[in-house]
């Protein structure tokens, strides 16, 4: 697999979270340009994974940790808003708790 498609696979959370952070860990986080990159419909996606228990609260934070910081995924559209979210996830001890009551009134906000 091609670090092009781990990123999407990644970001579209398509398979383990914890195979795919092994996987990039083998590849720099550094790049030129994005190859890949997240927008509204994939943070819905991802949002109601966890919402309706597909995905655990851990393997939500891994996500975000795992794109955090990464040169090669970008932000489309409001970049700041979507950039600002996947630190909040990734950083819990630093943030309000990531709760499902929190994730649904998040995901309200993104859509007005």
């Amino acid at each position: 697999m091609d670090r092009s498609e781990l990123l999407e696979k990644l970001v579209n959370f398509e398979d383990d979270i914890y195979i795919i952070t092994k996987e990039l860990k083998k590849i720099a986080w550094d790049s030129d340009k994005p190859l890949v990159y997240i927008d509204q419909k994939i943070i819905n996606k991802v949002i109601n994974l966890y919402l309706n228990d597909q995905i655990s609260h851990n393997e939500l934070v891994e996500w975000a940790n795992a794109i955090e910081c990464r040169e090669d995924i970008g932000f489309e559209e409001t970049e700041e808003k979507f950039s600002e979210l996947i630190f909040e996830i990734a950083n819990q001890e630093i943030n309000p708790p990531f709760t499902k009551e929190y994730a649904k009134d998040l995901l309200e906000k993104l859509s007005a």
